[in-house]
């Protein structure tokens, strides 16, 4: 849930393998999506960006591919909850995925008004910072939007042309609108960009 991850202190992809049993995600530069995830004992060996994983990563119940995942899930704000799903999972999600699923839903717009701003420092000149805001477009409509960005310094240098190697850059949008005119029929219009 929400509270869980904030309070296990869960800002990244990788910080769940604390938290679920027969979960393991690593870094791999060898991966497209710069991540290898692990289920009970089901690692994809593939590196194509194509290539079928035995963990299945969904975002709101949309698959994402290996290359996909990166710019994703490696930044995990305004999340109601991960769903981890262990074992087979074809018949659910009409995907071969033989380990199981790790599944990120996303907060949908309400009709509250809301406004947060988050960030901090860190160590290798490390800037972060998160904003929501949702807004309520009249009775029926609403409007969310989450924007992250995170820049940090490098840990090595490359003596060969003095630039800083392993720096990081990143930043995404995520934003969603519903529409919900009557108790028989709602919209709800998601995307996102990083």
């Amino acid at each position: 849930s929400e509270d869980e991850l904030r309070y296990n202190v869960v800002q990244s992809a990788l910080d769940l393998t604390r938290q679920a049993a027969s979960l393991r995600i690593t870094n791999a530069t060898s991966s497209p999506a710069g991540l290898i995830i692990d289920m009970r004992g089901q690692t994809q060996t593939g590196t194509a960006s194509n290539d079928t994983s035995s963990v299945g990563v969904y975002l709101n119940d949309l698959f994402l591919s290996s290359a996909q995942i990166s710019g994703s899930v490696l930044n995990l704000q305004d999340l109601e909850r991960v769903e981890v799903l262990k074992g087979a999972q074809g018949t659910l999600y009409g995907r071969n995925v033989t380990a199981g699923v790790v599944k990120f839903v996303t907060k949908k717009p309400t009709q509250d008004f809301e406004l947060s701003v988050t960030g901090g420092l860190g160590s290798f000149d490390r800037r972060f910072a998160t904003g929501v805001v949702n807004v309520p477009l009249g009775e029926t409509a609403a409007f969310r939007v989450v924007g992250s960005v995170d820049n940090r310094s490098g840990f090595t240098k490359d003596f060969g042309t003095g630039r800083e190697a392993d720096n990081q850059k990143k930043w995404n949008v995520r934003g969603a609108l519903s529409w919900t005119p009557n108790d028989r029929f709602s919209a709800l219009i998601e995307g996102g960009y990083g």
